[in-house]
């Protein structure tokens, strides 16, 4: 299960329990008491994957099972199916995302990837590079403010976290940038 909202609507995307689901839930953030809703389906089953958005369009890219590259979309103002919105150049599983209100980034992965993929959320299309980070790694974690996204932390190799964070300029493709370092190397 991964989740994304704009400041109306939150999405609930896939699942897996008792087993793996192609549904998508919403609930709007402002309100109290409130049993989400049934918005429709993804194109597959997933239990993962990276989701992002921006003010109108969500996205789920990478579904993490069954692994693949399959980007989707929707519109948040809208209940319906996830459509197909392309694909990512590398197969991420146990990546993350972040965004702008234009474009998203889909940020390292299981293999301990240092790969930063890029989409334009307001068309449709494959990724394309957008940079490294600083370190290959997949758990991570990821904010932004809409102009720099902030990556923090992850599994670097088998049993060993990082307490690396970087940055990136959402807008100017280019390798991440040392931001500094976690007090521990929790992920």
């Amino acid at each position: 299960l991964v989740c994304v909202s704009n400041q109306t609507r939150a999405f609930a995307l896939g699942g897996d329990t008792p087993s793996i689901k192609n549904q998508m839930q919403f609930v709007t953030i402002a309100s109290t008491g409130e049993d989400m809703k049934d918005a429709g389906n993804l194109t597959e089953q997933s239990s993962g994957g990276s989701a992002f958005g921006s003010p109108t369009r969500g996205l789920l890219a990478g579904f993490a099972s069954p692994m693949n590259a399959n980007i989707d979309f929707f519109q948040f103002s809208s209940t319906g199916n996830a459509q197909d919105f392309g694909e990512l150049q590398v197969i991420v599983n146990s990546g993350d995302a972040l965004s702008s209100t234009t474009r998203g980034l889909v940020v390292g992965g299981s293999g301990y990837l240092s790969d930063i993929q890029s989409v334009t959320m307001a068309t449709l299309g494959n990724s394309t590079n957008f940079g490294d980070l600083t370190v290959g790694r997949y758990m991570l974690g990821t904010t932004s403010d809409c102009v720099r996204g902030v990556i923090i932390g992850g599994y670097v190799s088998p049993g060993a976290n990082t307490n690396v964070i970087d940055y990136v300029n959402i807008a100017t493709a280019g390798d991440a940038v040392d931001f500094g370092d976690q007090v521990t190397t929790a992920r």
